[in-house]
């Protein structure tokens, strides 16, 4: 029997313990021969047990011994914030205080050289007087162009 690849992936996986075997999975197993094969190879595979390699005591003690070392570079090159912290307060503070400063400097001058709502509302009325005074220039320009084009003709 030609079995999906569906089956055989959760035959693996029933097989090595990643999913619990269920009903479904013992129905395929009593009619598909390639996957029960895969099954059992799996299982006997899971049943053997190597021996450990014997690390010997020397070669032992120097892993931990690199161990240590490489955690004790580590905590040196980290500064606790208590090593640096008190030397950076005055220039911290210096820092706040000039922000400070210049914000306020920056409000008063806007403060001042803004224009009020009132001035805005003259320059935009001026801005519209000075608009009517160009439309109308523009009607006399037009009118003077249509009289010399009728001068020509």
């Amino acid at each position: 029997m030609a079995c999906d690849s569906v089956w055989r992936d959760r035959i693996i996986l029933a097989a090595s313990g990643e999913e619990p075997e269920t009903q479904g999975h013992r129905s395929h197993l009593a009619v598909c021969p390639e996957c029960r094969q895969v099954y059992t190879d799996l299982k006997t595979l899971g049943s053997i047990r190597l021996p450990q390699p014997a690390i010997s005591q020397t070669v032992h003690n120097r892993i931990l011994a690199l161990a240590r070392e490489e955690a004790r570079k580590r905590r040196q090159s980290v500064r606790p914030i208590r090593t640096w912290m008190p030397q950076s307060w005055p220039r911290l503070a210096w820092a706040a205080i000039f922000l400070a400063v210049a914000g306020f400097g920056f409000w008063q001058y806007h403060e001042r050289h803004l224009p009020t709502t009132d001035t805005a509302l003259l320059s935009t009325e001026e801005i519209g007087y000075g608009l009517a005074s160009v439309e109308l220039d523009l009607r006399v320009l037009e009118s003077e162009m249509e009289l010399s084009m009728l001068d020509i003709s």
